[in-house]
């Protein structure tokens, strides 16, 4: 698993199913495989749209010291819902394992994780949003995100954490209903 292999599982059904030009929108790790997809294919990404979604990831972030110490016992008891859902779903569940391999991925520093100074090759209107609260996905590395793509708007949401699209849906949908309608 890894943010490159996602890609390339997207730009496989893409070609698959011949689209030649797309929009993005994706939350945190479907937010950085927009990014991804939007810096390999600036010329057929119309428009991006992310959500809580980290660009990079540095030797020093402190996110990954939280990330290290993320156990299977700590989703099972944080999102009881979604591990009895994969149970469920999965002819061979391995929970233990599935966390183990996305703790990978997120504290992935290799060309395979985060897209990081690539992001410059974003040539697509973009529209990054992020919750106020959002403890992964700070204000500062939104801003310094912002100041790295051309034709970029930010959106700040109040009183939301990481999951801003759902906490506050109908600022979300309507902010991206205009700017997917915009020209």
């Amino acid at each position: 698993m890894s943010y490159e292999q996602y890609q390339k599982d997207i730009e496989a059904i893409l070609k698959h199913l011949a689209i030649d030009t797309f929009s993005l929108l994706g939350f945190s790790d479907g937010g950085i495989v927009s990014y991804r997809l939007a810096a390999r294919f600036n010329t057929k990404v119309e428009k991006l749209i992310t959500i809580g979604s980290q660009w990079r990831l540095e030797d020093n972030d402190p996110s990954i010291e939280f990330l290290a110490h993320v156990t299977p016992n700590d989703w099972r008891d944080l999102f009881p819902d979604s591990v009895a859902y994969y149970n469920k779903v999965n002819p061979q569940p391995d929970f233990d394992r599935l966390i183990n391999e996305v703790k990978s991925v997120w504290m992935d520093t290799a060309h395979s994780g985060y897209p990081s100074s690539d992001i410059r090759n974003i040539k697509c209107p973009t529209l990054i949003m992020r919750g106020d609260n959002d403890f992964l996905f700070s204000l500062q590395e939104a801003v310094e995100l912002v100041e790295q793509i051309d034709n970029t708007t930010f959106m700040n949401i109040a009183f939301a954490e990481h999951e801003a699209h759902k906490e506050c849906p109908q600022i979300c949908s309507s902010v991206i209903q205009r700017f997917l309608t915009e020209e």
